[in-house]
């Protein structure tokens, strides 16, 4: 059966203002300037969602918004980034997730967000047909979203048996039991991506080694640690590869260079590409997200990811 979608990105999406460059002791300053300012959208799943659809992919996103201005922003960015919203939730009662970004004269983001809708998706708003329409469900936000996260493993094994390949981000670790939801979902992901920060937490251990082998045991296809300026480790458990960043120019704002890292390699992934072409995928998706400002500015196509990536000696699908 042909599919709609090639992709189904779950994950949180809300309303960003990002200011920048900010000293680093704004806190002890009584007023600053910031010479850059962007009011957007933002949030792992909206990010997400908006590389795949640059990358050609026909992407359709599951989330909750409020019934607010905000939203309103959001669902114009929707339609016109080609993102299909039949699976979009608008709650009466619940703002939209809000985020001020500051970001640092490195690049670098600090968030402060306000919740809302974010925490509010739960799976029985995603129907099936959703995942019967979808050749992959990639889920963007794992911790940030408290109740999708509770009903994630049963989410996914109905993705597997209808089918579809699957990918996962994850968000900062909330609470002390890091593994409670995440370790039966894993069982059914084929490509894990967390930052190392994150992976630390998860995983209780820095050596990338040690992580490796903590996931290997779920049995992930692909286990991807994001390493920042430093690139990305990608392993399928035979073979491990290192890929530098491919950032050439720089860097203005990192907001989002997770969440297309992760995009660019699951799409790789889409394509047959083994390891290094995914790894490479990713490391040069973000390379286009943290030359621009925002987190979706520097959204680029498929084939401008496959030249820079040739560039550093890579080829991929």
């Amino acid at each position: 059966m042909e599919k709609r979608f090639d992709v189904l990105v779950v994950g949180y999406s809300g309303y960003d203002l990002a200011i920048g460059p900010v000293p680093q002791n704004i806190m002890d300053m009584d007023s600053g300037i910031a010479p850059n300012r962007i009011i957007t959208v933002g949030g792992d799943g909206i990010n997400a969602a908006t590389s795949f659809a640059h990358l050609g992919c026909k992407t359709a996103i599951a989330t909750v918004v409020g019934c607010d201005m905000f939203a309103k922003t959001v669902m114009q960015h929707f339609a016109d980034h080609n993102i299909a919203t039949d699976y979009v939730t608008e709650l009466a009662d619940t703002p939209t997730a809000l985020t001020l970004l500051l970001i640092g004269e490195d690049g670098e983001r600090h968030c402060l967000i306000r919740d809302g809708a974010r925490t509010k998706l739960e799976p029985w708003m995603i129907p099936d047909e959703a995942l019967q329409q979808s050749r992959h469900v990639h889920y963007a936000s794992f911790y940030p979203m408290v109740e999708m996260d509770k009903g994630a493993e049963a989410f996914f094994r109905r993705a597997k048996e209808l089918g579809l390949s699957t990918s996962m981000d994850a968000v900062t670790p909330r609470g002390e039991d890091h593994m409670r939801y995440l370790g039966p979902t894993l069982k059914y992901i084929d490509v894990f991506m967390p930052s190392f920060d994150d992976a630390v937490k998860m995983f209780g251990t820095d050596d990338l080694q040690e992580m490796k082998a903590k996931a290997q045991p779920y049995g992930m296809k692909f286990f991807g640690v994001k390493l920042g300026a430093k690139g990305l480790f990608m392993t399928d458990f035979e073979r491990d590869v290192f890929v530098p960043t491919m950032c050439k120019g720089t860097v203005v704002d990192t907001t989002g260079a997770g969440d297309s890292c992760a995009a660019g390699a699951a799409v790789a992934f889409l394509k047959g590409g083994d390891i290094e072409a995914c790894a490479a995928a990713g490391c040069a998706n973000a390379a286009h997200i943290i030359q621009s400002f925002g987190a979706t500015t520097g959204c680029t196509t498929y084939e401008n990811v496959a030249a820079l990536a040739k560039e550093f000696g890579y080829d991929i699908p």
